[in-house]
């Protein structure tokens, strides 16, 4: 153990094996530590082997009230259950390879622990391997699993082979991240894995899926002229009111419930907030979300729309406000940025090999609900395998709408790869969930094309359709708003008014009408006129003649 000059801590496993476990708590935090492995070997520096005790949960644990930064090196764990990372720390493992002891490679160990849990916080894996290519590795659970928990994964010039359940676990939260890039995924997954590779869903922070809105923190002081603020960012607790054009209160009052987020059987009042939101919510999910993660929105101007039809986005219900009792209630959709920025989080996997993966829906890449796929760019597959006849060999995205966000399944998934060996016998498959069409042989087409090559048209199910959210202009109480049916987006005025810049039939009516009796005044008017002049020029004739005959008489 030694204490650099900086204040780091640094470990030097200088046996070649090692078998103690790690708790690191508290009292460490903000503190860098460095783990690293000095096996020498003559001049040379190799790994130390550090193996699980069976009667230990994990080799080293980072407690969820540590904070410090974590970096291990040169390593060769042993054993499943190696890294647990429950606080909001940062570690980085590089150089460092994960197996089973000899003996047990085949059988499933102790309590099916991943070789790396991440709960909280961010986790870097570099240039680690995972399993052996001697033989397979099953330890009941993906190498690695990731929580929705934890804020950034990265995991770049890795190796997973082997692995019988898979080899990432990836579940992310709100405003987390994940980036996998320039890794190789060998022989993974079985009929046990969902995807042999990698498995990305999108899922809520534990604390925020059941719980009330009235376990919600107070919404910041109305105070005008200011941003809307979070906790920790400048002008937390402003809010601009010249965003706000609809203005419903709400009714908020002192009460005893069931707090699901204490237990069942705890109670308390639920607390006044000290002022009302420019738009009001409710629902923990958005509600605590919004002011409990730094996430900054670009527009908080929502659309209203009748509560009963249904339109792309996450409603917030809200009894009107009218003063007189009406029934019913609204239901506010944040536009398209609000809503994702805050709901989903954000996955990248490129630049990867999926050889020989096997999984029950996928056997390279499951992209699941809630996962916006930033991009699955370069990657190489061959020979994988889906159990289920609905899913893919290679990649599916079960959310068209979020593969659309990203640009569309040939820009998200551009790159693809689909290696043949001398038989020419693969044929991969790329998927959209509820399409029948597989992308494979076009991505590919497109990847190896040249100008003159003509790869045909996209598949059903690969045009880009894009959902818009207009704001209301300044003094409009309602929107138009754009429904989805069937992934096709139609546009509906959902006003029963028609006031306002809206022209009434009658009206409409009455105009024509009007128009057309003017034409007809104007046509009689005319004929008169003719008719007037007809007449008169007769008339001046007849007397001209007359007076002719008389002068000749008179001669």
């Amino acid at each position: 153990l030694k204490s650099t000059c900086n204040g780091e801590i640094a470990i030097h496993l200088e046996d070649n094996t090692h078998s103690e476990s790690l708790v690191i708590k508290d009292y460490l935090s903000k503190t860098e530590v460095s783990i690293e492995g000095f096996n020498t070997l003559g001049v040379v520096i190799g790994q130390t082997e550090w193996n699980r005790d069976i009667e230990n949960d994990f080799i080293l644990t980072i407690d969820e009230s540590s904070t410090i930064s974590l970096r291990l090196k040169n390593i060769i764990f042993i054993g499943a259950g190696v890294v647990k990372l429950d606080g909001d720390s940062w570690v980085l493992i590089e150089q460092s390879s994960f197996q089973l002891p000899i003996t047990t490679r085949n059988d499933v160990v102790g309590s099916q622990y991943p070789f790396i849990s991440a709960a909280k916080g961010v986790l870097e894996v570099k240039q680690c391997s995972f399993g052996t290519d001697e033989g397979t590795t099953n330890i009941g659970s993906p190498a690695i699993s990731v929580k929705s928990g934890c804020i950034k994964f990265i995991c770049s010039i890795s190796s997973f082979s082997n692995l019988l359940s898979g080899a990432i676990d990836l579940e992310v939260g709100i405003s987390s991240t994940a980036q996998i890039e320039e890794s190789k995924f060998n022989k993974c997954g079985s009929e046990v894995a969902l995807s042999g590779g990698v498995y990305v869903i999108g899922q809520y922070n534990e604390d925020e899926e059941d719980c009330d809105d009235e376990d919600a923190p107070p919404p910041p002081v109305d105070q005008p002229g200011s941003e809307p603020g979070y906790p920790g960012q400048e002008g937390y607790g402003q809010i601009n009111n010249e965003q706000s054009n609809i203005n419903i209160n709400i009714d908020h009052q002192n009460k005893t419930k069931k707090n699901k987020c204490k237990g069942d059987g705890e109670t308390e009042p639920s607390v006044d907030p000290p002022g009302p939101l420019p738009h009001p919510r409710t629902g923990i999910k958005k509600y605590k979300s919004q002011y409990k993660h730094q996430i900054k929105s670009k527009s908080d101007t929502p659309v209203v729309y009748p509560c009963d039809q249904p339109i792309h986005g996450y409603p917030e219900q809200h009894q009107p406000d009218d003063g007189q009792g009406s029934e019913g209630s609204d239901c506010y959709y944040y536009d398209d940025d609000y809503i994702y920025d805050r709901d989903i989080g954000k996955v990248s996997i490129k630049g990867n090999q999926f050889y020989e993966c096997y999984g029950r829906i996928a056997g390279g890449i499951l992209f699941g609900e809630r996962v916006l796929p930033i991009s699955a760019t370069g990657n190489h597959f061959f020979q994988n395998t889906a159990l289920d006849a609905e899913g893919a060999k290679d990649i599916i995205f079960q959310s068209k709408v979020l593969l659309d966000r990203a640009g569309g399944i040939e820009i998200v998934a551009s790159g693809y790869v689909q290696v043949q060996q001398q038989d020419q016998t693969y044929e991969g498959q790329v998927k959209i969930s509820g399409y029948n069409s597989n992308f494979a042989q076009y991505l590919n087409c497109k990847t190896e094309s040249k100008e003159e090559v003509d790869c045909k048209e996209i598949p059903e199910g690969g045009q880009v359709v894009i959902p818009m959210y207009p704001q209301p202009e300044e003094g409009e109480d309602i929107a138009i708003g754009i429904g989805i049916d069937d992934g096709h987006y139609d546009r509906k005025d959902i006003s029963d008014d028609d006031s306002g810049n809206q022209l009434g039939i009658g009206v409409i009516v009455g105009i024509i009408v009007g128009c057309v009796a003017v034409v007809a005044v104007v046509a009689v008017i005319i004929v008169l006129v003719v008719q007037f002049k007809s007449k008169k020029s007769s008339t001046t004739g007849i007397q001209q003649s007359t007076g002719n005959e008389v002068q000749i008489s008179k001669e």
